[in-house]
């Protein structure tokens, strides 16, 4: 079955929407966030011409609920073209993300990465081949960068949560013919 690109982006863009929501709502029993999503992902639209299908407004804090703006589901790529959607703007339909425990201590990437596994779930996990990046991300200082290096992290290893801080983060990357 041929989809068009626009159709394509568009469900990506749903689909990277509704994992957004459903990641930022997730809360431990006694309250507390499971996870903190890194990113710009304040607005997600898919737009022809004339008509804006959604938006979503949230915040980068695990603290703060997205609004529930409708429609809450990916649209099948059949729907969307009926309405006529074709273009989407926003974050791209990468998730970077870290989990924590209810007493908002990280949960390491690779531990993330390896029950995931299990499950046939692909992630990407660690700096994103990009250290500056990833340490901002994080909130890592110079200093602790070049601690961490000379105590014997590399991008590679297993020491993803290193004096309280993660040292990478956790990503999944948003596919068009996929449904949340």
């Amino acid at each position: 079955m041929y989809i068009s690109t626009q159709i394509h982006t568009c469900n990506t863009a749903h689909t990277h929407r509704y994992f957004v929501q459903q990641l930022t709502s997730l809360r431990h029993a006694n309250g507390a966030p499971v996870a903190h999503i890194y990113g710009a992902h304040n607005l997600l639209m898919c737009t022809n011409k004339t008509t804006t299908h959604s938006t979503i407004a949230t915040t980068n804090t695990p603290t703060n609920t997205p609004p529930n703006t409708p429609p809450n589901t990916p649209l099948p790529p059949a729907a969307a073209a009926a309405l006529g959607l074709y273009a989407a703007t926003g974050q791209g339909p990468t998730v970077a993300f870290n989990l924590t425990t209810p007493e908002n201590q990280w949960v390491g990437y690779t531990e993330i990465q390896r029950i995931t596994s299990l499950h046939d779930i692909v992630l990407r996990t660690g700096c994103c081949c990009n250290p500056g990046a990833c340490a901002a991300a994080v909130g890592l200082t110079e200093g602790e960068m070049y601690g961490n290096y000379t105590r014997g992290h590399v991008c590679w290893d297993a020491h993803d949560v290193m004096d309280g801080k993660p040292t990478g983060v956790v990503r999944y990357a948003v596919r068009g013919w996929e449904y949340v």
